[in-house]
């Protein structure tokens, strides 16, 4: 059965540990000096008392000792749920686990440095993606070991639709009132519409954005390839634009023979695609900049 101490023991303990600097072979002597008629602690005692206050706020003790098994029990049980299951919600632990409360499994994870993390949405890839995903990522790699600075001269492109409704979270959505005052927000309207935006990027520039009201198609995309395109990359530096790589993905209407013909005679062996130079692997928005900093 272990022995401890009085508060006051404890006081004196800490206090004599503090004078010696903390030396547990010279703070146990002088403890002996000063208190000659009091049991002695050795130097365990006062290493641990010193260690408990500084962990715990409180000195060593029956009910310490007995909560500290506790924790440490249902520290286990409870990391354990969570490696087994990394996605479970502490409520839906603590129901699990039966007589656990839920803070009580929040403070256990915490204490084990487990924190809550989001989950990232990624593009779902195809057994077959993975090869082509891996054959883009080393030629670009060569190219980039060959030229450092070659990534400036990509001009990275990409479309996406905006629609009427959008999407909204309603999670992070409050009106705060004294009473409930039934706020509402419109959605899901009867007369709808969407628009195409293409964007591109090169080196450090954000080419300006083009509005493609209507469905994107084959003639839309020539369009602009033949008469937006030159005049937004003349607001470029011409460094930039020197031997300069187009890229594009997958979607069909990048894929017409016309378009095609189009980025033979401009960009030569310098265009990558579906039938380009170089083949974008299909379903790999993650590969291009404007995934990350224009679409979010």
């Amino acid at each position: 059965m272990p022995r401890f101490f009085t508060n006051n023991e404890y006081r004196d303990i800490l206090f004599v540990y503090g004078v010696c600097n903390g030396n547990s072979r010279a703070a146990v002597a002088e403890y002996s000096r000063r208190y000659p008629e009091r049991r002695i602690p050795n130097r365990k005692t006062l290493v641990t008392t010193f260690r408990v206050l500084g962990e715990t706020g409180s000195v060593p003790g029956p009910h310490r000792l007995n909560a500290d098994r506790v924790n440490r029990h249902q520290d286990q049980i409870i990391t354990a749920l969570f490696e087994e299951t990394p996605t479970l919600s502490t409520r839906r632990a603590a129901i699990q686990l039966g007589r656990i409360s839920h803070t009580s499994v929040h403070r256990s994870l915490r204490r084990n440095n487990l924190h809550p993390y989001h989950l990232t949405p990624v593009q779902s890839l195809l057994d077959r993606d993975r090869a082509e995903r891996v054959q883009f990522c080393q030629w670009y790699i060569q190219q980039t070991n060959r030229d450092p600075q070659f990534y400036k001269h990509i001009i990275w492109t990409d479309e996406s639709t905006f629609t009427r409704d959008g999407i909204f979270n309603y999670h992070n959505d409050h009106t705060w009132a004294p009473v409930n005052p039934h706020a509402v927000r419109p959605s899901n309207n009867q007369y709808r519409f969407k628009v195409n935006v293409w964007m591109g990027i090169i080196g450090n520039y954000v080419l300006r954005p083009i509005i493609l009201e209507n469905t994107l198609n084959a003639e839309a995309f020539l369009d602009l390839l033949q008469n937006e395109l030159h005049n937004i990359l003349e607001e470029v530096p011409l460094n930039f634009r020197i031997n300069s790589w187009l890229q594009m993905d997958g979607c069909p209407a990048h894929n017409s023979r016309e378009i095609r013909a189009w980025l033979n005679e401009h960009y030569e062996d310098r265009w990558i695609g579906r039938f380009g130079t170089v083949r974008w692997p299909p379903r790999s928005p993650d590969l291009t900049p404007l995934d990350f900093f224009w679409w979010g």
